[in-house]
């Protein structure tokens, strides 16, 4: 029958070793790693790499305009989304990946390690999901024989 949705784990298809924001990284290097990062949400970790949550690139112009309050802040203070709103096990399936951003808005998602207390391993985003998504249904309604458009 081909490969489905729950064959597929999101540890297979996520970018591994994202860079990360220590918990205690200063509004400086927040936006030093804002400005270089390819992502609008960048992973704060604490000890042992642990996933503390989130920083969404649009949370940062609240802070950046006062700069009496700029110097106060650090990265674990300006977490928007924790662990539990913002990331996917790395075992869970294409499918579950799927159901996971039809509820979460934001574009790119943290993956962790749940036997390992919540180590981030990756990130994954939602263009990469729905690319794969079309491509396997591509490949699963395409006769026998006809190649399909997309890879």
């Amino acid at each position: 029958p081909g490969i489905t949705l729950d064959d597929i784990e999101v540890q297979q298809v996520m970018r591994r070793a994202p860079r990360v924001l220590g918990a205690n990284a200063g509004l400086d290097e927040v936006l030093r790693f804002a400005n270089q990062s390819p992502f609008n949400h960048f992973p704060v970790v604490g000890e042992g790499e642990k996933l503390i949550g989130v920083i969404a690139l649009e949370d940062l112009e609240q802070v950046t305009f006062d700069r009496r309050v700029a110097g106060l802040v650090i990265a674990r203070d300006l977490v928007s989304a924790e662990p539990e709103q913002c990331s996917l096990p790395q075992t869970a399936s294409l499918a579950e990946a799927v159901q996971f951003f039809h509820a979460y808005k934001p574009n790119t998602a943290a993956v962790i390690d749940e036997r390992d207390r919540g180590v981030l391993v990756g990130m994954i985003e939602r263009a990469e999901v729905l690319g794969l998504v079309r491509s396997i249904q591509a490949k699963a309604t395409a006769t026998p024989g006809e190649t399909s458009p997309l890879p």
